[in-house]
Parts: structure tokens; sequence; C-alpha cells
């Protein structure tokens, strides 16, 4: 049997052997970033010298700002938001609302140790299927 309600009509649907590996990396990834998220930003930032958040700010910043410096004035979306790192460089350009997303809820949960001032509004578990053509 296979499940067609997440498949778009240019894609076959997804066979159930396509869902039970889906459903098994998805769990692994989460599993993964749920344990590494207590030590995270120490390993990320202070061992490795990640700095892509703040080249981002600054790409941003000089290619994107308007007069005010903002690159957003409604929403912003960090999509695999982990701990916060990026939201936390990003949060002086957006002017609106800056929704992160992740799915590991324990690097969501580290993000509101870390950063006391965010708000979690809601938790969900949220599947998505996407087709992306490029040109």
């Amino acid at each position: 049997m296979t499940n067609t309600a997440a498949s778009s009509s240019c894609c076959a649907p997804e066979t159930d052997t396509e869902r039970t590996l889906r459903i098994y990396w998805r769990n692994q990834v989460e599993g993964l970033f749920d344990e590494y998220a207590a030590t995270f930003e120490d390993s990320l930032v202070r061992q490795l010298g990640y700095d892509v958040p703040a080249q981002m700010e600054a790409l941003l910043a000089r290619e994107h700002a308007d007069e005010q410096g903002r690159v957003s004035r409604q929403l912003a979306v960090d999509l695999g938001c982990g701990t916060g790192l990026a939201g936390a460089a990003l949060r002086g350009r957006c002017h609106g609302r800056l929704l992160g997303c992740d799915l590991s809820a324990m690097m969501v949960a580290e993000a509101l140790i870390l950063t006391p001032t965010l708000t979690l509004t809601l938790t969900l578990t949220l599947t998505l299927t996407l087709t992306l053509t490029l040109t």
C-alpha cells in the first residue's frame, strides 16, 4: 500500500519502503541533534570557529538592507534554527517577527536556555514533502 497524501501530482506516490526509510532517517537526524544540543554551541563556535551567522548578517546588511538597516519588516524564518545562532545574529536586522523552526526539540530547549527572552509559542511535528524544479 502506498501513501499518496503527501505526494504531488508530478511525482510518483511514496512507497511503503520509501516512507519507512524517510521516517527512519528523520528519527536518526533528530536523535543526533537531540544528543548534541547541550554541547552544540561550544563545539561549533568555540572549538571550530563557526561564524556563518555573522557572515550571513554582514552579507544581508550589505546586499539587502533598507535605509533603516532592516532586511525584514514582517517575518523572517530560520529553518533548522538549532540553538538560535543565526537568529541571534540576525535579530537586529529583522524588525518584524523572527521565527525559528528545528527538528530537534532539545535544540529548541537549549535555545530557550541560552536566550531566556525567546518565546516558545507552539511545538508541533510537521512533515512536508517538497518538490523543487531548478531551471
